[in-house]
């Protein structure tokens, strides 16, 4: 899927990952609260990194991506760093990607969930929910 977004007037297109048929499925299907119960490599990761880049990028908000353990969420933040390459303004050590247009997308490990109290965000991913205490 391609997105387009503006830096400097310029559009810069970001290039992710293609969904399968299944995928495009839920997508369409998704609402304000949304689990997604799927099998090994369905491809729940790539799900999400959609809905955080429609979120930071397209509109603008702050996206928190909340993963069980620090290693996970490593993982993620590696993929979306690659990805959204071309229209990050700023980059903290797996912790934040801070977008043109002002989103951003933050990354919190729940082994210490209580951490991401009191924050303030306009979409949340909990990646791997079941594994979480």
């Amino acid at each position: 899927m391609l997105m387009t977004a503006t830096a400097n007037r310029t559009p810069v297109r970001i290039q992710l990952p293609k969904m399968h048929p299944a995928q495009a499925v839920v997508k369409k299907g998704m609402g304000r609260f949304n689990v997604v119960n799927c099998g090994r490599r369905f491809g729940k990761d790539i799900l999400a990194q959609d809905r955080a880049v429609k979120f930071a990028l397209k509109l603008h908000m702050p996206v928190a991506w909340l993963a069980p353990s620090y290693r996970m969420l490593s993982d993620n933040f590696r993929m979306l760093s690659h990805t959204l390459a071309p229209v990050i303004t700023r980059k903290l050590n797996n912790e934040r990607l801070e977008l043109i247009g002002g989103g951003f997308i933050d990354f919190w490990s729940l082994e210490q969930p209580d951490r991401v109290r009191g924050r303030k965000y306009g979409h949340a991913i909990i990646n791997e929910a079941a594994m979480v205490d």
